[in-house]
């Protein structure tokens, strides 16, 4: 994919999905740029006044008059009437320029609010099986780093052509009142602007590029040493992981200094040559006769370039700072376009269910992973009725998780059929099937919420008796009664406020808050006391009926309650 910023891509999400906002926009940009232009030329007058000559006769006046046959003698007839006017122009453009901005940065914030929100819907609502096949820090990046320079693409756009609108407003202005001066300016501006861009373009975008492949190492890195930290104490393994952030944030922040430089030296260049303009320009009309129109001309010159000197300045920086976003807004817009073949599968046109009615098959069942060509299952055959517990157990690497990933509907036979009340898996919504299962995995991660937040995980409709049922089933009633906040107390990031066996309790009451057809335990009283192991295994045991249950363990003992012990082996 190349680094270079899609100008056409860019503009054609804005004006595909914002056409509306889009040209109401760009209206408003048109509206403010003329009134800029014709705020500077009240200048014209007012240089008239202030050297005594007769208000009427003033350049800007007499070339309205010669050129478009237009009298605005009117205006000029009196000099208290002609100064309120230009004291309204000047409120009005204020005005305009106000509106201007406040509409171009909600034009942005509308624009990345929805942008965020949809990545963000991308990739929550992927398929597991897709979801697995990238690293997270790649999603982080793109939903903080990437979207952010996104979002800086579109301000810079929209101040790009704002600032390009103003330019070309003040040249037909300088062109109306001296064509020889205007062409003088246009065309040194260009050759600037040409320059400048040939020179940093392309060591812009490499930098960018290089800023980005560093920022998703930061992330890793980050997320890495932040999920091992247990691990980092006891290997003392603390400054191997500094060391590496170390080089890795030196390198970031190295290329983002060039960059940075890069775009704000030419600013600093372009004041010069203008001064050096002006001074030329200033020997060139000096022998000139006539004072009044060397001043005239020189306010109107001075006013010119004090406003356009910042908008080339500008357009300097939004082209080079379009650059620097190039790489990643190419990777927002790219997500943008293949949203809807990189979501979730189609579910159109399958069957919905809402329960099951008497079991779950697989026949002939094959599969095994990309990254290996060992076969996980092979020709796997067996039928889970409800009504029945059904005990799972296995070595390490025997396709235990792979089986109930494939239970769950998170992944799908490559060889045989899944069956669900003898229907292939393949024709029923996943997302209905899902809802019929409660899963308690193995390791259980709870957000840095309340207990109920926990339990009830997004779930909606939650009367307060299904709540204590499931509490009182996961045997978490005393825990809960016994904290001065109850069920609202918060269990901590990575729930460092509350024990390993809570937090498994908790797990599994989220799993039996709503009426399920198939339970899952993946070890799921491993971190319990034997107390409380054998209270949460007998209200399983009350369970089966109606239900399909799952318990993967690695503890003999709890299998006791099972009606069948499935071994699954690597053979």
């Amino acid at each position: 994919m190349s680094n270079e910023l899609n100008y056409k891509k860019l503009g054609g999400y804005l004006f595909k999905n914002h056409k509306n906002s889009s040209l109401i926009l760009l209206f408003i940009f048109l509206i403010s740029s003329l009134l800029e232009s014709f705020s500077i030329a009240t200048l014209i007058p007012i240089i008239s006044v202030i050297l005594n000559k007769d208000l009427e006769n003033n350049t800007l006046n007499i070339l309205l008059r010669d050129k478009m046959n237009l009298d605005l003698s009117f205006l000029f007839s009196d000099v208290q009437f002609f100064f309120i006017v230009v004291l309204v122009v000047y409120f009005i453009r204020m005005s305009a320029i106000l509106f201007c901005n406040w509409n171009k940065e909600k034009f942005s914030l509308n624009i990345n609010n929805i942008v965020v929100n949809k990545i963000y819907s991308k990739y929550i609502n992927l398929s597991f099986s897709k979801f697995i096949q990238h690293n997270s820090s790649v999603f982080l990046r793109k939903l903080h780093y990437d979207v952010g320079l996104f979002s800086s693409a579109i301000i810079h756009s929209l101040t790009l052509i704002f600032e390009v609108f103003i330019l070309m407003s003040i040249t037909l202005l300088l062109i109306f009142f001296n064509w020889k001066l205007s062409l003088m300016l246009g065309f040194i501006s260009l050759i600037i602007l040409y320059a400048v861009n040939f020179f940093t373009k392309k060591r812009i975008t490499v930098l960018a590029s290089e800023i980005i492949k560093n920022e998703k190492k930061r992330y890793q890195n980050c997320l890495e040493s932040f999920n091992l930290f247990k691990e980092i104490k006891l290997f003392n393994a603390q400054n191997y992981f500094l060391q590496k952030n170390k080089k890795i944030t030196y390198n970031f922040f190295y290329n983002d200094f060039l960059r940075r430089f890069i775009i704000t030296s030419p600013r600093i260049i372009v004041e010069f040559l203008v001064i050096l303009g002006l001074i030329l320009f200033i020997f060139l009309i000096k022998n000139t006769e006539d004072s009044i129109i060397i001043l005239e001309t020189l306010a109107l010159l001075g006013l010119a370039i004090i406003r356009l000197l910042p908008a080339v300045n500008r357009i300097i920086s939004s082209l080079q700072s379009l650059k620097s976003c190039g790489p990643s807004t190419n990777n927002v817009l790219n997500d943008l376009d293949n949203y809807d073949e990189f979501n979730n599968e189609n579910e159109k046109g399958k069957i919905e269910i809402k329960k099951i009615h008497n079991q779950i098959s697989l026949v002939d069942v094959g599969f095994r992973y990309e990254s290996t060509n060992k076969q996980i299952l092979e020709k796997f055959n067996f039928k889970f009725n409800k009504g029945k517990i059904y005990g799972i157990k296995g070595q390490t690497g025997s396709g235990k998780t792979t089986l109930i990933n494939m239970i769950c509907g998170l992944i799908n036979p490559q060889e045989g059929e899944f069956l669900i009340d003898d229907i292939n898996s393949s024709k029923i919504k996943t997302s209905d099937y899902q809802k019929l299962i409660g899963y308690v995995p193995q390791n259980i991660l709870l957000m840095d919420a309340s207990i109920e937040e926990n339990i009830l995980f997004g779930a909606n409709e939650v009367s307060e008796r299904e709540l204590k049922n499931a509490t009182n089933q996961a045997y978490l009633t005393d825990y809960i009664n016994s904290s001065s906040q109850g069920i609202k107390t918060n269990v901590g990031e990575k729930s460092n406020k509350i024990s390993g066996g809570q937090n498994q309790r908790i797990g599994i009451a989220r799993a039996l808050l709503k009426e399920k057809e198939i339970l899952i335990f993946d070890e799921a009283t491993n971190s319990l006391d034997h107390k409380a192991e054998q209270k949460i295994l007998e209200n399983i045991k009350n369970l089966k009926k109606n239900k399909i249950i799952f318990l993967i363990s690695h503890n003999a003992k709890n299998f006791e309650i099972c009606d069948e012990v499935l071994s699954i082996s690597n053979n």
